[in-house]
């Protein structure tokens, strides 16, 4: 019977999608990491005793909206985030002892595939789906001397939820969505709104589109990835998108 119930859910699903829809959108995020880490010794604040700081990165994503029975819509998302300073540390770090002047960078890049369903409800265009994010990072640390890094790379499996609504009068549309995974005392979220204005719209439309994304990362003693972390990662961002 949950078996008839979720074959009938996905049929309906796709029956309310457009019969087809492409989109790509790209742009530049200006985010900011707070938070502390650890790795095989103390526990540190990113941006107070390492000196990280705001900085700007890219991002680029994919849809492909289909009418297909059963098979979901594919989101390819990539989101890159880099940032470096200095501070005066003395801390163990990767069982080295820093002190003293220390140049760290944190690499947090995500790449995303995704697959989900348009659900029938009315007004808003709803999603749910699961995916998988290949995360690709890093945390280093440089002194005189020395240098360590932990690996913050590993596949993690997500789940994601999204609504969205077009204004066409007024040409805007509004798109939030969240990716997140909990695992035995760990946790991950990306979650994002953003709104766009087509400037052009014939056949295809174009938009600039402005909104803002909020990372967490708290990963307490996972065997995949060597530092413990409760890394936030926040800012606005900005692009150009299409869509047919």
């Amino acid at each position: 019977m949950k078996k008839t119930v979720l074959i009938a859910l996905a049929l309906a699903a796709n029956a309310t999608a457009a019969d087809f829809s492409i989109g790509a959108s790209a742009g530049v995020w200006n985010a900011e990491p707070s938070g502390n880490a650890a790795y095989k010794g103390d526990s540190f604040d990113l941006k107070n005793d390492a000196g990280l700081k705001k900085d700007t990165n890219f991002y680029v994503s994919g849809y492909l909206e289909h009418a297909v029975p059963v098979l979901p819509n594919l989101l390819i998302e990539r989101i890159a985030f880099s940032s470096s300073g200095t501070g005066e540390l003395d801390i163990d770090f990767g069982g080295k002892h820093f002190s003293g002047k220390t140049e760290t960078s944190l690499d947090l890049n995500h790449l995303y595939a995704i697959g989900y369903y348009l659900l029938p409800v009315p007004v808003v265009d709803l999603r749910l789906g699961l995916g998988a994010d290949m995360i690709d990072g890093s945390l280093e640390m440089h002194s005189v001397g020395q240098s360590e890094k932990a690996d913050l790379s590993a596949p993690l499996p997500v789940a994601y939820a999204g609504f969205g609504f077009d204004i066409g009068a007024i040409n805007l549309s509004f798109l939030a969505d969240a990716k997140y995974l909990a695992y035995d005392g760990s946790h991950y979220l990306d979650a994002a709104a953003k709104v766009g204005w087509a400037f052009v719209s014939y056949g295809a439309d174009l938009l600039v589109e402005v909104g803002y994304r909020h990372q967490e990362l708290y990963l307490d003693n996972l065997d995949a990835i060597d530092a413990n972390t409760d890394i936030k990662i926040s800012g606005v961002f900005g692009g150009l998108s299409a869509r047919y």
